[in-house]
Formats: C-alpha cells, sequence, structure tokens
C-alpha cells in the first residue's frame, strides 16, 4: 500500500510539473500591430495602407537585404499573390500606427499572413503559401 501511495504522489507530482512546464515558460506573443520592429532593429515591418485601394499586405526593410540602386528595399508580401523585392522612397503603411518589438518566438498576424521571429529567421507566409525569409546572412523567396 505504501508503495501505491508513493508511485501516485510521484505520478501527480510529474503530472503537475508537465502541465506548468506547458502552460507556463513560454513567453511568445501573437501581435496584431500595424507595424512591428525586431528589438535590435536590424527589421522594419508595416502593414500597407489600404485607403487608397493598395491591396492588404505587408512591406518589410532590414539591414540584411541588399542596398536599393535609388531607394530603400524592401519585400512586399501580399494576401494572395508572390513576395518580391522592390524599392521605394515613401512610406506605404499607416502614418500613425503603433510600433510593437517582435522579439524571438513571437508570431506578428496580419489579415490573410503570418510572420514568425526566431533566432535564426525572420519568415513571413500569406495562406497561399508564398513568402520570405530574411537571416543575418541571407534572403529568400518561396
Amino acid at each position: 500500500m505504501a508503495n501505491f501511495k508513493r508511485a501516485s504522489t510521484l505520478l501527480l507530482l510529474v503530472g503537475v510539473l508537465g502541465l506548468s512546464l506547458m502552460t507556463g515558460t513560454s513567453d511568445a506573443r501573437t501581435l496584431k500591430s500595424q507595424n512591428v520592429k525586431s528589438t535590435v532593429g536590424s527589421l522594419y515591418c508595416y502593414a500597407l495602407n489600404t485607403s487608397h485601394g493598395t491591396p492588404p499586405g505587408i512591406e518589410c526593410m532590414s539591414k540584411f537585404l541588399p542596398a536599393g540602386k535609388y531607394n530603400d528595399s524592401f519585400i512586399e508580401l501580399l494576401q494572395r499573390s508572390d513576395a518580391h523585392l522592390g524599392e521605394r522612397g515613401d512610406y506605404g503603411g499607416y502614418l500613425h500606427a503603433t510600433v510593437q518589438k517582435i522579439r524571438n518566438g513571437d508570431t506578428w498576424q496580419r489579415p490573410g499572413i503570418k510572420c514568425t521571429m526566431r533566432s535564426s529567421a525572420f519568415k513571413c507566409s500569406n495562406d497561399r503559401g508564398r513568402g520570405f525569409s530574411i537571416t543575418r546572412s541571407r534572403w529568400y523567396l518561396f
């Protein structure tokens, strides 16, 4: 009987410890703001301002992208199209939007687009599976 009580107590402790590890240790957040930037400032992304007929999407700028010939380079990803590299000298986002810092493990969600920050890469994709990834050493579109 004593062995049964010890085994039951041990099983209960293992279950409680496992539950606390699953629920309480993660700081990862889901961000829904219009603008995000990395904590070290090497990445800045914003939701496109759709008030003038621009389709819903995002643009991201990073010091890890190739320099633009005339303007700042960015990667654009729309809800329903392929990602592409471009340049712009203006700002296509919402002027007075709040900027949230995106940390390792966080997810940024915009309508039809999901981005995830990891220590190795920042990766975004739309509902069609198209997107991009930016790392410290390279970037690619998929």
